[in-house]
């Protein structure tokens, strides 16, 4: 009755064999999400990365956690973060670097600045939460900054 049915290795195995080992149709496939709007940017094919100015070297300065901490806190009361949410996302952003995860600490602060700036975060967000079930919490941040929407649902689900 299930004779024409493949055992999931089989299909497993297939699959690994008949796909390309090449990425000869990633332009295209590329090129088509984009412009349907899926695909913000990805790096053409053969690009290089290219260490940026602003990649930790040996001969970085290094500055104090509180330090920094206090200058992450002036930028951000500058472009009108009210200071409760300031020392929240200079914590976070500290603790991210002191962490290793760059991507998500001090390194940010000039694109958080130019998209408060820009009207694109919500300085005073109504974080709410949307809905609510057994073991899980659907957090609307209003377009408030990451890391205070994170905090409110990080208490949320505790």
């Amino acid at each position: 009755m299930f004779s024409n049915l493949r055992s999931p290795e089989a299909s497993f195995a297939k699959s690994r064999i008949s796909r390309p080992t090449n990425h000869t149709g990633r332009r295209e496939a590329l090129a088509s999400l984009r412009s349907h709007g899926r695909v913000r940017h990805v790096p053409p094919a053969g690009t290089q990365r290219v260490k940026s100015d602003a990649a930790p070297t040996a001969s970085s300065p290094r500055l104090p956690a509180t330090r920094l901490k206090r200058f992450i806190a002036d930028a951000l009361i500058a472009v009108g973060l009210p200071e409760e949410d300031v020392a929240t996302c200079a914590e976070l952003m500290v603790r991210a670097d002191l962490h290793g995860a760059d991507g998500h600490g001090i390194f940010r602060l000039p694109q958080y600045v130019r998209r408060i700036r820009g009207g694109a975060v919500n300085v005073k967000p109504k974080i709410r939460v949307a809905r609510a079930a057994a073991g899980m919490a659907l957090v609307d941040g209003d377009n408030g900054m990451g890391h205070v929407v994170m905090s409110f649902a990080a208490k949320t689900a505790i």
